[in-house]
């Protein structure tokens, strides 16, 4: 049979003492000397006091604290603004009348969770009281604006994505630039290092635009020259050109900065000249010149009067070539 038995000592706390059945091990219970309520299994705390914790005495909000039967624990400020709810894998912060909540926490495995608990609400990021980006219910991502795709970036003046890695460094002048300039809304794509850009389609290369200006695709020109074949030859402007040489009376050679891919390539020549003398033009012709007039790094031809003199070769005042290849 249980016993209670009850201690007294001088100093005036108690011991009580419950021996269980089946066994002469006691149990004790040391009762402080003072007046106090021992609670029971429906008390509501209002009575808990002295019990040496910082924070709880009997002027507490009963609700502020709770431990429901799944072990998890519930915290409200007295405001009921917010509360708090601390589960085995995370926490739960809540509003008591919205219903847009955040969890942080796990999930399964070791993965770190954090969570915006809102059919509709988006979760907003801050810094400095402003609000800097947004993820909406559908997973839209905004910087600076609700966004209207999966990343959406908004500013007011000149807007630009950077783009770094590990060699070109992380300064302002440093990587890849690509947005819009505020002053004519021009679109740009910027390298900022000593390298190409390449455009590709299907897994597949269409443009490559080099570092030192070529554009090289299957529908670019390689090279193209435009100069002055007669008395000092004189180039007036060009792309991946070089140099002309003047080989003879009527006979050029366009020598290529950057070699094309190969020897197949397309030249179209055409040629001019405004005979002052006889104040007339010089029909002329451009022809390709021996076995030998085509390589990656050049482009032999002549040009030939075809009246006044048909058949001899003339140099013209205005040569344009235009080559396109591999």
């Amino acid at each position: 049979m249980s016993k209670v038995k009850i201690q007294g000592n001088s100093s005036g706390t108690g011991v009580l003492t419950v021996t269980a059945p089946n066994t002469s091990t006691d149990r004790t219970i040391t009762l402080p000397d003072g007046t106090g309520t021992l609670l029971t299994t429906d008390g509501d705390g209002s009575s808990l006091t002295g019990v040496g914790v910082d924070g709880i005495s009997s002027s507490a909000n009963a609700t502020a604290i709770t431990i429901n039967s799944d072990e998890s624990v519930d915290f409200v400020t007295s405001s009921s603004t917010r509360n708090a709810t601390f589960t085995g894998n995370g926490i739960e912060v809540k509003h008591p009348t919205l219903t847009s909540d955040l969890f942080l926490g796990t999930q399964t495995g070791s993965d770190v969770k954090i969570e915006s608990i809102s059919s509709t609400n988006p979760m907003l990021f801050y810094t400095n009281n402003a609000e800097r980006m947004r993820i909406n219910s559908s997973g839209n991502v905004g910087i600076g604006t609700a966004p209207n795709y999966k990343l959406n970036i908004h500013e007011t003046g000149t807007s630009y994505l950077q783009i770094t890695n590990g060699t070109t460094g992380t300064g302002a002048s440093d990587g890849a630039y690509f947005g819009f300039v505020n002053a004519d809304n021009t679109l740009r794509i910027i390298n900022q290092e000593n390298g190409h850009l390449r455009l590709s389609t299907n897994n597949t290369e269409r443009l490559l635009i080099t570092n030192d200006g070529r554009g090289l695709s299957q529908f670019t020109a390689k090279a193209w020259v435009n100069f002055n074949g007669s008395g000092t030859l004189a180039i007036r402007d060009s792309h991946n050109v070089s140099s002309v040489t003047d080989d003879d009376t009527g006979k050029y050679t366009v020598n290529f900065s950057n070699n094309l891919a190969n020897a197949n390539f397309s030249s179209t020549i055409t040629a001019s000249n405004w005979e002052v003398d006889a104040n007339i033009d010089s029909y002329m012709v451009a022809s390709l010149r021996e076995n030998s007039s085509q390589a990656v790094g050049y482009q032999k031809f002549v040009t030939t009067r075809l009246n006044g003199g048909y058949g001899n070769f003339k140099d013209p005042k205005t040569v344009c070539c235009l080559f396109f290849g591999d």
